[in-house]
């Protein structure tokens, strides 16, 4: 086996130092700043500063704009509701596009399924993945169109 074909070993992991992490990454995206700000609330930051490795489902700033009117307001005054609607968007483990199109679910922090759809834009929970494949330090973001309820 050559060096460059354990990076290629599906499932393998490598975390590179020179990267963000998710957390950095997300805080320094202003498309992502209200689920920045849901993180903080949550005090759920650390988490997604930490080794990992983690896949993280991140809804854009129109994902938040689209919920039902209240909706966001009533999850950031329930921390317990928060945490529950943000684990439901964090899968342990590193997953690329790539392996999330050969799933069919994965499942979420939160122990709950998520289906994963891969005809045409792949989707999760019913959220297209607008831009996938954001490496970090300590995992992916995958940049979704819609917030995943649990």
């Amino acid at each position: 086996m050559g060096f460059f074909d354990r990076f290629k070993k599906k499932g393998s992991w490598v975390a590179d130092p020179n990267l963000k992490t998710i957390a950095e990454s997300v805080a320094g995206n202003e498309d992502l700043k209200t689920f920045m700000a849901a993180l903080k609330e949550a005090g759920m930051v650390d988490l997604l500063g930490k080794k990992g490795p983690y896949t993280v489902f991140v809804p854009n700033q129109s994902a938040f704009i689209d919920l039902p009117e209240g909706t966001l307001d009533g999850l950031l005054k329930d921390k317990v509701k928060l945490k529950a609607v943000l684990s439901h968007h964090m899968v342990e483990g590193a997953l690329s596009y790539e392996d999330l199109m050969a799933k069919a679910t994965v499942t979420a922090m939160d122990q709950k399924a998520i289906a994963v759809d891969p005809k045409g834009l792949l989707k999760v929970g019913g959220a297209k993945i607008i831009h996938g494949n954001i490496k970090c330090r300590n995992g992916y973001i995958h940049i979704v169109d819609k917030v995943l309820l649990p």
